[in-house]
C-alpha cells in the first residue's frame, strides 16, 4: 500500500511532529504530508521526501487552498478549516 498524503494536526505537540516525526516520514518515502500547526493557523506542507528529510517544505495559510499533488481534484479550503 502507498501513502498518497498524510496528514498531522498539532497543537500541543507540534514541535515533536515537526522536528521527530516528519524526518521519521520522509525516511519512509511518504510522498506528502501536511502539519497543521492550530496555534498560528497554518500548514506546512513537506515534498519530496529523501532519506534526511523532505526537499521541499511550504507554508499555506487561512485564506488559501491546498491540493495534494497526487490528488488534484481534492481541494481544502483552509479558511473553512480554521473557522472557529
Amino acid at each position: 500500500m502507498i501513502a498518497l498524503l498524510l496528514i498531522e494536526v498539532a497543537d500541543s505537540s507540534y514541535r515533536y511532529d515537526q522536528k521527530t516525526k516528519i524526518p521519521l516520514y520522509a525516511r519512509h518515502s511518504i510522498a506528502e504530508v501536511w502539519l497543521f500547526d492550530l496555534t498560528h493557523q497554518s500548514v506546512e506542507v513537506y515534498n519530496a521526501p529523501q532519506p534526511s528529510g523532505y526537499s521541499q517544505r511550504q507554508i499555506a495559510r487561512a485564506g488559501q487552498q491546498l491540493s495534494p499533488r497526487l490528488l488534484p481534484k481534492v481541494v481544502v479550503n483552509l479558511t473553512e478549516l480554521f473557522e472557529p
